[in-house]
């Protein structure tokens, strides 16, 4: 019989299959994956919005780069409650997943200065060891005066109060 869909010889009615679109679980489908792609685009939203915000601030004279000063107040936010971490953690997880290819255009740069590596080298590895010996030490240090002598535990209340 021509004109009938297959949804109609399969006893089901056309309304919610075949010619008239997706039934309701179709559409149930499509407003949770909208629903997904809001909540990456919100989040990715405010982390670049954090990130333009340091970069302002940055330029208006501030002596810490940009991109460390919206970190920070991205921090600030988390912390005083005005981000929410539901808000931004889909997005952190999928760019913390992707991040190698993140770098990819940073080691193609690294290779395009060969010459001026090669010419700074010392100095480079020598900033590089200082720094890693000093990471390593605030490391070590600050997680001996955080951690209790006696093995227990320490343990961080939802309101950021450390106890024992």
């Amino acid at each position: 019989m021509p004109g009938r869909t297959v949804a109609e010889i399969a006893g089901r009615s056309a309304g919610t299959e075949g010619r008239m679109g997706p039934g309701k679980a179709g559409r149930a489908i499509m407003r949770a994956r909208m629903g997904e792609m809001i909540d990456y685009l919100r989040g990715f939203g405010i982390l670049v919005g954090f990130y333009l915000l340091g970069l302002l601030l940055h330029r208006a004279g501030i002596p810490i780069p940009g991109g460390v000063l919206g970190l920070l107040l991205f921090y600030l936010g988390l912390a005083s409650g005005v981000v929410r971490l539901g808000w931004v953690e889909k997005t952190a997880s999928l760019l913390l997943r992707h991040m190698v290819l993140l770098f990819v255009p940073l080691t193609v740069g690294l290779m395009d200065m060969g010459q001026v590596i090669s010419r700074d080298a010392v100095p480079i590895v020598a900033s590089l060891l200082v720094s890693w010996v000093a990471v390593l030490l605030t490391t070590g240090l600050l997680g001996g005066w955080m951690l209790p002598a006696d093995g227990e535990p320490v343990v961080i209340s939802e309101a950021g109060e450390v106890g024992r």
